[in-house]
């Protein structure tokens, strides 16, 4: 009995194995079918003449072979004529390779013109079969043939596979966060734009406070009433929320220099567009995912990318020294603002667009673009740690090293989440693993080591988040693989067929 070799590339999955037994199955039945004794198949009605245009066949000629190979000498095994033979074994051979319309073709002539009734009544009984299958197909009731393992078709007689489930509607969480906003930030800001402060104005505060926390919480769950919202709109209206009121704030200072960016004095300019920013960024963001067609991993993809690219904008304008403009010897207050305001907005866009077109070649989870960000931080972390041990006095220096940090850092995460598909949860807890790694790095060297230097701390603070969080990551995968492994330990036996005769088995699967 000759075995094979199981397949072990995980790319060829169980249903193309399943697809493969299932032809040869297929196959190995028709040939004992039509190697059944005569009375069996004269036992069923002969269905009459079929017409069909052969001139699509290829032409048929008898083997050159002087004698006969010795299964075609037995009387019990062979009731078919040599020509009908030769028709049954092209029908089995063109049906196993996946050509289903010629292998029809092949049995219909078969089931018109057979010498025997069983070349007939089998050849029938085959054509049947492949046309309610394909009726079944049409209607939707079992999936269309469609090439598996080595372009042999998967031929399925049963009811299809359940549609996948429906995507988790996400009204709760998005109508929670949006009251959160309203608590932490709309609820205070909108009266104080309006020229409400607490101070002045404690009642009319407190009203317009209370008022836009409610709304918060009402307006978002009439909306979504009859919208649903997924994971994707959700993960948009928290950075749109978030990041939106940050791009506000820099747009006023662009426009209208320190006016607009200062809370000091200006504070109904500043109000507004931290108010204007974040409602107006959650409500783009979940527009904007919605007609690109965005998954969760892909708008978290983007955020992680649009918080590196603000910090290198930020950064560079920085090492740039438009934070340190001067005129007539004296700070230029609104040259500083629109400098950095405008350096800040440039890297964001720059980091939104480089999160984009890195979406559109991965596909990522939700979990993958948070375990990247975790992946950034570290990067940071492990750049200023780098620089305060090489005593890198100059900030201009540091916040060099910390931006190729964090570069290298989040180009480290996209590599290592190639493949894996974290989910939420488990990238939370990465999260979680490399703060309190961090911390708890930092906690053992100041009991061991107190210094007034903060090298040290960071150092220890950068080995023990990179170790924490590695150690919690790879685990998560090492199990899933070891799960995805027991999940798909499987073996099949396939019928070895040779001119559709069975002549031995074959052990396939996955191992």
């Amino acid at each position: 009995m000759p075995f094979r070799r199981p397949y072990r590339d995980g790319r060829v999955g169980r249903r193309r194995l399943i697809g493969l037994v299932e032809a040869s199955s297929l196959a190995l039945a028709a040939a004992l079918i039509a190697g059944s004794p005569p009375a069996f198949a004269q036992s069923r009605d002969v269905p009459p003449p079929l017409p069909v245009d052969s001139s699509h066949l290829p032409e048929l000629r008898q083997p050159q072979a002087a004698t006969p190979p010795a299964w075609q000498a037995t009387p019990e095994l062979a009731p078919l004529s040599a020509e009908d033979r030769i028709v049954f074994n092209a029908g089995l051979d063109a049906l196993v390779l996946g050509d289903i319309e010629q292998a029809r073709g092949l049995f219909l002539v078969l089931a018109r013109d057979g010498e025997t009734p069983a070349s007939r009544s089998a050849a029938a009984l085959i054509v049947d079969r492949l046309e309610a299958l394909e009726k079944r197909s049409s209607s939707g009731l079992v999936p269309a043939p469609r090439a598996g393992l080595l372009g042999i078709p998967r031929l399925r007689a049963t009811v299809a596979a359940p549609a996948p489930a429906a995507p988790r509607n996400m009204r709760g969480p998005v109508t929670a966060t949006s009251t959160i906003f309203g608590l932490a930030a709309w609820g205070w800001l909108l009266p104080t734009a309006i020229g409400l402060t607490p101070d002045d104005h404690t009642r009319g505060f407190l009203g317009v406070y209370m008022l836009t926390a409610a709304a918060s919480f009402f307006v978002p769950y009439y909306v979504t009433r009859e919208r649903p919202t997924d994971a994707a709109d959700l993960n948009a209206f928290f950075y749109g929320g978030s990041r939106g009121a940050e791009l506000g704030l820099l747009l006023s200072g662009l426009a209208a220099g320190q006016a607009g960016g200062d809370f000091d004095g200006h504070t109904k300019v500043f109000s507004a567009s931290l108010l204007a920013g974040s409602i107006g960024g959650a409500l783009g963001g979940v527009a904007l995912t919605r007609r690109l067609g965005l998954s969760a991993g892909d708008v978290r993809t983007i955020g992680v990318l649009g918080d590196y690219g603000l910090f290198f904008g930020f950064g560079l304008g920085h090492m740039l020294g438009f934070d340190e403009l001067q005129e007539d010897g004296r700070p230029a207050l609104d040259a500083r603002t629109r400098s950095m305001a405008g350096a800040g907005l440039a890297g964001s866009g720059l980091g939104l667009l480089g999160g984009r077109l890195l979406s559109l070649r991965r596909d990522n989870t939700w979990g993958d673009g948070e375990v990247m960000r975790a992946a950034g931080a570290i990067g940071v972390l492990a750049s200023a740690s780098l620089g305060l041990a090489f005593d890198v006095d100059d900030s201009r220096g540091l916040v060099g090293l910390m931006l190729a940090g964090g570069g290298l850092g989040l180009w480290s995460g996209d590599r290592f989440v190639r493949g894996r598909d974290f989910t939420f949860t488990e990238a939370v807890i990465v999260d979680f693993s490399v703060i309190v790694g961090g911390l708890g790095g930092a906690g053992i060297t100041y009991l061991l080591h107190q210094s007034d230097e903060p090298a040290p701390y960071l150092i220890a603070g950068f080995i023990g988040a990179l170790a924490s969080g590695a150690l919690v990551a790879v685990t998560f995968t090492s199990e899933e693989r070891a799960t995805q492994n027991r999940r798909n330990l499987s073996w099949q036996l396939m019928p070895q067929l040779a001119r559709g005769r069975p002549t031995g088995l074959n052990v396939v699967g996955a191992f």
